[in-house]
């Protein structure tokens, strides 16, 4: 429901292990330099051949090191390839002073080399034993893409850069951050993710925390949160405004908060799902949401929300529910409905998924999910069975199956695998 590509968290154990070590910067998602779902993924997250790869990861007195090397198969005419990263980062008692390197596309004919450096401050004897973050960036891409193979290539041809830095102070009644972050338009890290260049980025967030006396409450937090989104001609694209006027704790984790946002869009290309005409918009949104505490045997979160969506309105809501069973079955369901009125089309989308997990034994394990939503008219499946035979050795046997739902109901990708995970340690 945006113009941007959406970030989707990397789910696959062997890029997990050793992820915190290619972290750069504490970038959330728009200018990573490393994104480890770029590696036998396709665009739309389909599977692309893996030759071989190999990862190191370690550290050496201060200094923390990580490289990561992959062969990819030849796809789409793309030729087979070497994809690199590598980061290293020295430890200054609580700060940090890094530098990355990634080389590689693996969408595209052609050179891209990403180098970037970051330091990051932390003191956490801050005025009185409180907390203080700071940090800045910068990253440098290089781009040299096959011009004759794809027109489009020619617009990252070159050097881009982008570059930022944050203030934080990560306390207990009083939280704020202030960001900001600068993407030139020809900034292209091929191995990382952003879905946003040219622009000028800046963020603030301030939390006030109360604690009452009282055996009802633990925790009664306000919130505001601004972003601002500008060209580099400092055109204003993007503002929102976002204030959780109460969020309220108990003890046992149970919640409940009330949130008021407004947002401001100058659409200057048009979507690709929706019929949002190109223009300025203003518009309003009301939420609430209620959290039960994950101590109770059943629990879950509802989410409500409406308001104005450009130039029509939105309601949406989403109910996600756990239930234990018994310590050894538990069953998680999800629903979620956007209902958006735009005068050029409306859309009704539905997202439904179910996940039943059978832990046999601490280190046996089986988790099926089945998920279906009515855009791409499909049902995943993924089930997957877990041996831990002891710490650092693992069995997976896993089996995804998909069926297409646009007419009927049809058998679509099956795919068993079998991974075995087995550490050596001297």
């Amino acid at each position: 429901l945006s113009r941007f590509g959406l970030f989707f968290p990397e789910k696959r154990d062997f890029f997990l292990q050793d992820a915190l070590i290619f972290r750069f910067a504490d970038l959330e998602q728009n200018g990573r330099p490393f994104f480890s779902r770029r590696i036998g993924l396709g665009a739309d997250g389909e599977p692309e051949g893996i030759l071989a790869g190999g990862k190191i990861t370690g550290r050496l007195g201060p200094v923390k090191f990580g490289v990561l090397d992959v062969v990819l198969d030849e796809h789409d005419q793309i030729d087979q390839q070497n994809v690199l990263v590598a980061r290293a980062a020295v430890n200054f008692d609580e700060s940090t002073l890094g530098a990355i390197l990634t080389h590689g596309d693996p969408e595209a004919i052609g050179n891209n080399t990403v180098i970037g450096a970051d330091f990051n401050y932390r003191n956490s004897n801050f005025l009185d034993n409180k907390n203080f973050n700071a940090g800045v960036w910068v990253q440098n891409s290089f781009s040299d893409p096959d011009t004759g193979v794809n027109e489009d290539a020619a617009e990252i041809n070159g050097s881009g850069l982008a570059f930022g830095g944050q203030f934080e102070y990560p306390n207990d009644r009083i939280n704020w951050r202030v960001s900001a972050e600068i993407f030139d338009d020809k900034f292209n890290p091929a191995l990382g993710f952003v879905n946003r260049v040219g622009i000028r980025d800046y963020r603030a967030t301030f939390r006030r925390r109360w604690r009452p006396d009282s055996n009802r409450f633990q925790t009664v937090d306000s919130r505001v949160r601004g972003r601002l989104v500008t060209g580099l001609s400092s055109t204003v694209e993007t503002g929102d405004f976002t204030w959780t006027a109460i969020d309220v704790a108990s003890p046992i984790g149970d919640k409940i908060e009330f949130v008021y946002q407004h947002r401001y869009e100058s659409v200057q290309t048009a979507f690709e799902n929706l019929d949002v005409s190109v223009g300025r918009y203003h518009f309003d949104e009301a939420q609430t949401r209620i959290t039960t505490s994950a101590n109770r045997w059943i629990g879950g979160e509802l989410f409500l929300g409406y308001g104005s969506f450009f130039d029509g309105s939105r309601t949406r809501a989403r109910a996600d529910l756990s239930i234990r069973f018994s310590k050894f079955v538990q069953l998680g369901l999800i629903y979620a409905i956007d209902d958006i009125r735009l005068p050029d089309g409306d859309e009704l989308i539905h997202l439904a998924s179910t996940e039943l997990s059978l832990l046999f034994t601490p280190n046996v394990s089986w988790v099926t999910l089945v998920q279906f939503d009515n855009v791409s008219d499909s049902i995943g499946i993924n089930s997957r069975f877990r041996w831990i035979i002891e710490d650092g050795r693992e069995l997976f046997l896993v089996l995804n199956h998909d069926l297409d739902t646009s007419d009927g109901v049809r058998a679509g990708r099956i795919e068993p695998l079998v991974k075995l995970q087995w550490t050596f340690r001297f």
